[in-house]
């Protein structure tokens, strides 16, 4: 009976302190590199993409030329592409609700690298997302799976990390 009983106070004791790892976690993991254009061209590849409506439809909230920083927002994003750039811990409470509200908001921040001749480009994206069942509903900051920031860095020119068919574990002679 008492090793049962201490089974369960450890698992309980296991479940909360996971409970709270997990809300120690960022949920903004900011993406960067370094693209082979100067500043104004850099920051010109990244307007023109959001500006072409067959990419990421995401609305511009600010602009600052001055300080090279762009902020873009989108809401309403269907399941698939949410699935595909964050992830969502959820209590085991509200593990049967669905998503019924989903706002991605990405910060675009340019500078100078390599003598002026290439660009730092850094990509933060905050996820947030509201899951509902019945008329109750529970805010949740999601966690980025970097998807969302690595498709923008490809569109500054930011080189892609490539993966080899050798890639991903040594062999023994």
């Amino acid at each position: 009976m008492r090793r049962l009983l201490a089974i369960g106070v450890l698992t309980g004791f296991i479940a909360s302190w996971g409970q709270s790892a997990l809300a120690q976690q960022p949920s903004i993991i900011p993406r960067h590199g370094v693209a082979p254009y100067d500043v104004a061209t850099t920051y010109a590849r990244i307007k023109n993409y959001f500006a072409q409506p067959s990419n990421l439809p995401l609305q511009v909230v600010s602009d600052n030329p001055t300080s090279r920083t762009l902020v873009f927002k989108r809401s309403g994003i269907d399941t698939e592409t949410w699935s595909n750039w964050a992830i969502c811990n959820v209590e085991t409470a509200h593990l049967l609700d669905t998503l019924e509200e989903s706002v991605a908001t990405v910060t675009v921040k340019v500078a100078p690298s390599g003598g002026g001749k290439a660009s730092f480009v850094s990509v933060s994206a905050d996820f947030a997302a509201t899951y509902a069942l019945g008329s109750s509903t529970t805010d949740v900051a999601c966690v980025s799976k970097g998807a969302l920031e690595n498709q923008i860095l490809a569109a500054a020119g930011v080189p892609q990390p490539t993966e080899s068919p050798t890639s991903g574990g040594s062999s023994a002679p």
